[in-house]
This record gives structure tokens, C-alpha cells and sequence, in this order.
């Protein structure tokens, strides 16, 4: 068993130069395992310890007892709160100062003292109270000097010296570092991130210290040596750009397979953090760990550096145990799946570098630190194929003459574009209102014809109403004298005939029975000549076109609901014998009104006057067959095509809606608007011109609407075609060119930053 005796005398004979470090680790672990006697036995045993090295070794032992400084509680393994503090009264040696308490760890603490020797400050560990008897303790302490004391390199912290206090305790003095953890360096750069303030040199300045990391780490390799708890608390950030490795306690020689303490921070028997830690190590199989443990730990250092959070979670009340066997079971976490904004280059690089499998990860952490260095350099990385876009971007940042030469002709192309683009546009534009003045003046010579004929058709109703033959014949039904009524029938189509003879646009009229609502009378237009035989001037009395059933119970109905003298309006659609073939339905306006019988004061009857839209607007615009001309219901429905036009999908007869059609005329229809123009439209190739016509002031949502359009292609000549290619090409060169300064541009400055490589 390793005594503080032994401990004392085994520091002072290294020292004095006595043994060397291998000899005094190889004692140690002897005397740990009950293996042989003691040092000081053994080197008596071997001959080379005399008899006046040994009082020499004594007479040092007994001056630093009489000259123990003193302590709060100075006994081995105390753990009195005041010594956990640290506070102790005196110095190391006479040549160490104690200052004050730099920092603590799960086993030791690191004072800062002042070499009065050298006149500096340096760094002094040491264990805590309640490890300073504990052999394992005492291992791991000096496992991580030697260590540290062999690898020599500038990221890599000096060991000065091991050596024991004055009051029987390990120490080793290593160099003095002023600055910040790497972990407190990632959440400052993260804090900044969400607040919008993070630069690109931020995560430069870390993606370069990594690198310095992993130099430490290939180095470490190169002597045969890992570190198996790699984390970004072990590693600190000067002030001045340094970048040292810490804490070797838990390093392993490869080459000679030299056993270290298995404890991780929590005290368990395996080695390593479990945030960082990799599948093998997770096992707790030893034997399995090598250089590519440590490969994966810089993945688990470079996601931390990406996403500001560890690879493995352990959830509140999760057993260490449970954590572990999830870092086994579980797939390797990927950077972007905890932050969307780490860049596709370096996902893949954190990704290989942390494969569960030890041989699909980088063979060395020189591998390693290269990705990193090409990404910063804007190269490709080995480990991800960039998309052709990406490729061609970085080829642009190679032939930089080239692209600015491409650069270069591309905006003499669009110079040279534009003032065609412009001249095109000007003559087109031109064209394009010349057709919607010339639209706009057709379309509202028709409104101003529907308008006046609609607005006399209440009061020919009204007249017509008045007729002496309408109530003479009322009067007959009444009295039920059959003979009389057949003569003022015949009376009031003869009225009716003549009224439809002196208004050319009239189509039919008709008086209904306001008792039985059928028709007294109906006198209509003979469109077919098969019924003209038995009408004269081509007017016939049966049989009639009949309004559609609903068309039809509207008339009837409104009139009869309404105020007395009050004229009901609506567009109609007629069917009927009296249609000839090629004009299946008449469409157009009627107006009817109920008629009070003098006799009665009741309502005895409904007059209805209509007008088919093909009489009533003959020749109104001029036939062109680049346009149409609709007049559609207040729903949007076409009711009539004065002129066709080319056919489309608003074809008289169709029910779709023009404002479905051209949604640019919804206005016309939803809102206030009394008339709508647009030079071009979403359908893309029609000038547009609609205007409402309100037949009655006092009902203005009672209209119809005149819609004209006219195709952009008519207005195009073939020079003014090759204009247009001319006009739609030059855009998208520009757009081209523009794109390509913009992504240049963008290259240079990413790639400047090391940025490149989403």
C-alpha cells in the first residue's frame, strides 16, 4: 500500500535526480498493487541508493516538516469547509507565493502563485484536501504532469516542475494562461447569434482555434498518446490568440498501453464526459479506445461549436447509465438537425468526424484540421460533394479575369437591350392605348344605347299599360262575357302588333293573368318563317316564345308584390317555336308592371314588354376580329356578343365569369367602380376596357356591364414580334447578369470571411 511516507520520499529522490519519471510512476504503481517493497527498499535493494543519498533524502524530508505552513486544517484527507475553499495561510516553498484561488475541478485546484525566483506568475495544481491521501488520486495527479510535461507543444500546457509543499502534498506549476474556456467562448458567440449581433469572424475565430486543437490533438497521437475527455472546458482561449489543451489526467499510451485512473468527472469507471463522449468509450471497453476517440471528440467539440449545445442530452431525472447506452443505441445526432443554419460543408464534416463506427471516422485529426482549413480557405471539403451551383461559384472565385470579362459583355448586352427594349415598349405602349381609347370610345357607344333604350322602357310599359284595349279587355274577363273578350283580344294584338312595328327592338309583348298567370295575350317577332303564315308583317299571336320558368315567375311575381305603378326590370332569355334555328334563345331586357282594374282597384293582370338585344343593337360597333364585345349580367355571366370576336372560353351561351376570366375587372363588380381599363392583365394578352350601365338611379345595384378586349398580338407587326423577343430576352440577361455580379460578389465576400460553403 503507497503511503504519504512513501509519496514524500519517492517525490524528493526525482528530484534529487535519484530515479527517473518512469522509474517513479512504474514505483508508484508497484507500491499501489502490494507488487514489491517500497521505493526507498528497492533502491537500497538495487545498489543505487548509498547510505548518504538516503540521509540526504531524510535530512530534506525532516527540514520541510519543520517548516510546514500553516492550515486551516493541514491533515491528510480533511474536509473541513475551509480547507474546500482553499484558504491556506503560507506559501508552497520558499520560492513559490501563494496569491489567491484561480479555479477548481472535480480533484484538484490551481492557485496562482509568484515564481520569486524567476519573477513571474505561474499556474500551481494541486489536489483538494479530501484527495491529497488517496492513491488513485495521487495517480491521476501525476499522470496528468507527466503527461503534459512530455508533449511539448505550443497548444499543449508547459509543466515548470512536480514537486511536494512543504507540507507533504503534490503540486506541479505549469504556465499561466489569462483568458476564457472555449465553452464560454461558444455561448457568448450563440448569445450574439440570437440577438442578431454575430459577425463572420466570430465563428472564423472559432473554427481556427479548433484547428489549433486538433494540431494539439494529432501531436498528442504522434507521441503515442489520447486524451479520451476532449471538451470545450478543457480547453482555454488567451487573451493573445492562445490556444491550450488541458487536463490529461485521463490520457492513455497507446504505444505502451500504459493504464490511467478510470474515473471519469463523476467518479464512475469509465473514462471521459458523457455530453462528449464516444460509443466505445460509452461500452466501458477500454480496449477498444485509440486515436479515433479522440476523433470523435473534436466532432462533439465542433458540433458544440455549431448548434452552442453538446451532441448527447441527458433529460432531467436520466440515469447516467440510461445516457450512456443511448449514445450506443441512438443514431449520431447531425448538426443541422439542432441548428438549420450550420452550413451543409461543415454538417458533413462534424458528421464524419462523429460516426458511430471508429473506421468511418477521419484516420487522423491532421484529416481533420485540413476540412476545416479548406472550408475557411473557401475549398471543398474531402467529405461532402457540393451541388453543381456551388461548383460553379467557386470556379468563378479561380478565373476571377474571366468572370469579370463575362461580367463585362453581359451589361454591353443589356446597354445595347435595353435601348431596343425601350424603343419596343414605347411603340407597343402606344399601340396598346391607341386600341383602349378606341375600345373605350365602342364600348361606351353601346352603353350609351343600352342606357337610352333602357331607360325608355319603363316608360313604354307605363304607356302601353294605359292602352284602352288592355282594360277593355280586363273589363270583358271580368264580366265573363265571352264574346266581348274575344274582341278586345283581338283589339290588343293589334295594338300590341303596331306598338312592336314602331319599336324595332322590341321582341314581344305579353299581357298575363294576374288570377290564373297565364297569358292573356302574347304577340312576338316570327324569327321562323314556318309561323309567319298565320301573323301579319311577320307577327305572330301562337304561338308565343315563353320565358324560362324562373325568368317567367319573376316577371309575374315582382310586379304583383310591388307597389302599384311600379316597373320591375330584369335581363331575360326566351325559348321557344318561335326562335328560328341559329338563334336558340333570345336574350335581352324586359320591364313588366300590374295593371289595376278600374272596376275592381285590384291587380287583374301583369303587361311585360321585351327586348331582344340582337334587334336592339344592330350595327352599334364595328365587327374586328381581334376583339370582343360582351354585355354580361351584374354576376359576371355573358348575356351578349355584339361583336364575337375571336371564341373563347366567354362565348355567349358559357356560364363562366369574365371577372374569373380577367380577374382585373372584379372591381367592376365587387366594389365602387364604374368602369375599369388595363393596358395588360394577368391573362397577359388583352387590352381590357369594362363600363357598368345602371338603368335606374335609384337601384344601382340593378346593371348591366359592357366589356370590350382587344389581343396585344394584332397590335404586332413582325418587326414589332422581334421587338418583343428583343424585350422579353433582355430582361432575363440582365436578370442573368445581375445575378452573376450579385453571386460574385457574394463569393468574394464569404469566401474573405471563410464563410463559403453552405
Amino acid at each position: 500500500m503507497l503511503t504519504r511516507e512513501d509519496l514524500r520520499f519517492a517525490v524528493v529522490a526525482l528530484q534529487f535526480g535519484i530515479v527517473d519519471r518512469e522509474e517513479f510512476l512504474d514505483a508508484l504503481d508497484a507500491s499501489r498493487r502490494d507488487a514489491r517493497p517500497s521505493l526507498m527498499e528497492d533502491l537500497i535493494a538495487s545498489g543505487r541508493l548509498d547510505e548518504e543519498a538516503r540521509h540526504q533524502i531524510e535530512r530534506e524530508l525532516q527540514r520541510r516538516d519543520s517548516t510546514v505552513p500553516e492550515l486551516v486544517d493541514a491533515s491528510p484527507g480533511s474536509t473541513s469547509p475551509d480547507a474546500e475553499r482553499g484558504e491556506l495561510k503560507g506559501d508552497v516553498s520558499s520560492r513559490l507565493k501563494r496569491k489567491h484561488l484561480h479555479a477548481e475541478g472535480a480533484l484538484g485546484r490551481v492557485w496562482i502563485v509568484h515564481d520569486d525566483t524567476l519573477g513571474r506568475q505561474v499556474a500551481l495544481k494541486e489536489l483538494k484536501p479530501r484527495y491529497a491521501a488517496d492513491p488513485d488520486a495521487q495517480r491521476y495527479f501525476l499522470r496528468e504532469a507527466q503527461v503534459a510535461g512530455q508533449l511539448e507543444h505550443p497548444n499543449i500546457v508547459p509543466v515548470y516542475e512536480v514537486g511536494i509543499q512543504e507540507n507533504g502534498d503534490l503540486y506541479y506549476a505549469m504556465r499561466l494562461i489569462d483568458g476564457r474556456t472555449l465553452a464560454q467562448a461558444i455561448d457568448e458567440q450563440h448569445q450574439r447569434v440570437a440577438s442578431d449581433a454575430a459577425r463572420a469572424l466570430d465563428l472564423q475565430a472559432l473554427l481556427e482555434a479548433f484547428v489549433s486543437v486538433c494540431q494539439a490533438i494529432a501531436f498528442a497521437h504522434s507521441r503515442g498518446v489520447i486524451h479520451r475527455d476532449l471538451k470545450p472546458d478543457n480547453i482555454i482561449l488567451g487573451e493573445f490568440g492562445e490556444v491550450i489543451v488541458l487536463d490529461w489526467g485521463t490520457a492513455k499510451q497507446i504505444a505502451t498501453n500504459t493504464p490511467s485512473p478510470e474515473t471519469t468527472s463523476d467518479g464512475d469507471s469509465i473514462v471521459g464526459t458523457p455530453a462528449y463522449m464516444s460509443p466505445e468509450q460509452a461500452l466501458g471497453d477500454d480496449r477498444q479506445t485509440d486515436q479515433r476517440t479522440d476523433i470523435y471528440g473534436l466532432g462533439a467539440i465542433l458540433f458544440h461549436i455549431l448548434t452552442g449545445e453538446p451532441p448527447h442530452r441527458q433529460e432531467i431525472g436520466e440515469s447516467q447509465t440510461v445516457a450512456l447506452a443511448n449514445i450506443v443505441r441512438q443514431p449520431t445526432p447531425r448538426a443541422r438537425s439542432r441548428n438549420h443554419r450550420v452550413r451543409r460543408a461543415l454538417d458533413a464534416v462534424c458528421s464524419h468526424a462523429m460516426a458511430a463506427k471508429p473506421s468511418d471516422r477521419y484516420s487522423s485529426a491532421v484529416d481533420l484540421a485540413r476540412d476545416i482549413r479548406c472550408f475557411l480557405a473557401g475549398v471543398p471539403v474531402s467529405v461532402y460533394r457540393e451541388p453543381p451551383i456551388q461548383r460553379l461559384a467557386r470556379w468563378a472565385v479561380r478565373h476571377t479575369f474571366l468572370t469579370q470579362a463575362m461580367a463585362l459583355l453581359a451589361t454591353l448586352l443589356i446597354a445595347v437591350g435595353m435601348s431596343i427594349v425601350v424603343q419596343s415598349w414605347q411603340g407597343s405602349n402606344s399601340a396598346g392605348r391607341l386600341e383602349l381609347m378606341n375600345l373605350k370610345s365602342e364600348a361606351e357607344e353601346l352603353a350609351f344605347s343600352i342606357n337610352s333604350k333602357l331607360k325608355r322602357l319603363p316608360s313604354l310599359v307605363v304607356l302601353c299599360g294605359q292602352l284602352k284595349s288592355v282594360s277593355r279587355l280586363i273589363d270583358t274577363k271580368l264580366e265573363g262575357e265571352t264574346k266581348k273578350f274575344e274582341e278586345a283580344r283581338r283589339q290588343l294584338a293589334f295594338d300590341f302588333a303596331a306598338t312592336i312595328e314602331g319599336n324595332p327592338d322590341i321582341y314581344q309583348m305579353m299581357l298575363i293573368d294576374a288570377q290564373t298567370g297565364r297569358q292573356f295575350l302574347s304577340v312576338s317577332r316570327a324569327y321562323n318563317e314556318q309561323h309567319a303564315e298565320s301573323s301579319q308583317n311577320h307577327l305572330i299571336i301562337s304561338p308565343p316564345a315563353r320565358l324560362r320558368v324562373e325568368e317567367g315567375r319573376r316577371f309575374f311575381d315582382e310586379p304583383m308584390s310591388a307597389e302599384s305603378g311600379t316597373v320591375f326590370m330584369e335581363e331575360v332569355m326566351l325559348a321557344g317555336p318561335g326562335i328560328a334555328e341559329g338563334h336558340d334563345d333570345v336574350v335581352g331586357i324586359g320591364a313588366s308592371q300590374a295593371i289595376v282594374s278600374e272596376k275592381t282597384g285590384e291587380k287583374e293582370a301583369v303587361l311585360a314588354i321585351l327586348i331582344d338585344f340582337d334587334l336592339a343593337f344592330p350595327g352599334v360597333v364595328t365587327a374586328d376580329p381581334a376583339r370582343a364585345i360582351y354585355i354580361v349580367d351584374r354576376d359576371g355571366y355573358v348575356l351578349f356578343e355584339p361583336d364575337p370576336g375571336p371564341v373563347t372560353s366567354l362565348s355567349e351561351g358559357t356560364r363562366e365569369k369574365v371577372q374569373t376570366v380577367y380577374p382585373s375587372l372584379d372591381p367592376l363588380f365587387t366594389g365602387n367602380s364604374s368602369e375599369v381599363a388595363i393596358l395588360g392583365s394577368t391573362h397577359g394578352d388583352q387590352i381590357i376596357y369594362g363600363q357598368r350601365v345602371v338603368w335606374d338611379e335609384d337601384r344601382p345595384d340593378e346593371y348591366l356591364a359592357v366589356i370590350a378586349t382587344y389581343s396585344w398580338d394584332a397590335l404586332l407587326s413582325s418587326t414589332e414580334r422581334s421587338r418583343l423577343i428583343v424585350m422579353v430576352l433582355t430582361p432575363l440577361l440582365a436578370m442573368l447578369a445581375i445575378g452573376g455580379s450579385y453571386l460574385f460578389s457574394r463569393i468574394l465576400t464569404r469566401t474573405a470571411s471563410g464563410q463559403l460553403g453552405r
